[in-house]
């Protein structure tokens, strides 16, 4: 039985019948008010995406130890006992997203803060390196042209 408030009105969106109370004597639906907040509709998604009980650590060992076993299940009609394909997508992306967004790559920083801060650094003229060889590579297979390089290797100088 739900917490909504009955509806004013008193016929059945149903049926059309006449009801007099909380549920509809002609078919049995409730005669509530079905209007939910934005809040309310947010709250279920996530609880819906989170509350996984046994069937997301059932379908985690399965997939990992047995994958071609848990997919005949599945298909094969046993799908209460596992979670659905889609919504274990979107939790382990989720919970991928969230972890890179946590962890960011610090190799990618350090090198961006060695190129711009000191060109004295001893990391500084390996990367420098690194690039110019890039650039000629590319040069001589054709993909940019010398005076491209040229300009990239002199705003990677300044």
């Amino acid at each position: 039985m739900s917490k909504s408030p009955l509806r004013k009105d008193k016929t059945c969106l149903n049926c059309y019948y006449v009801v007099e109370n909380r549920f509809c004597p002609n078919c049995g639906q409730e005669n509530t008010d079905t209007r939910k907040t934005f809040y309310h509709l947010f709250v279920h998604f996530f609880e819906d995406l989170t509350h996984y009980e046994n069937a997301f650590w059932k379908t985690i060992k399965n997939l990992l130890l047995k994958p071609a076993a848990l997919t005949k299940e599945y298909l094969s009609g046993k799908r209460l006992s596992y979670l659905a394909p889609v919504r274990l997508y979107i939790f382990i992306s989720f919970v991928t997203f969230f972890i890179i967004a946590i962890f960011p790559n610090e190799t990618d920083s350090d090198f961006i803060n060695i190129n711009k801060n000191d060109k004295n650094k001893p990391g500084f003229k390996t990367s420098f390196n690194l690039e110019k060889d890039k650039l000629k590579k590319l040069v001589d297979s054709k993909i940019i042209s010398q005076e491209t390089a040229d300009e990239l290797l002199k705003t990677t100088v300044k």
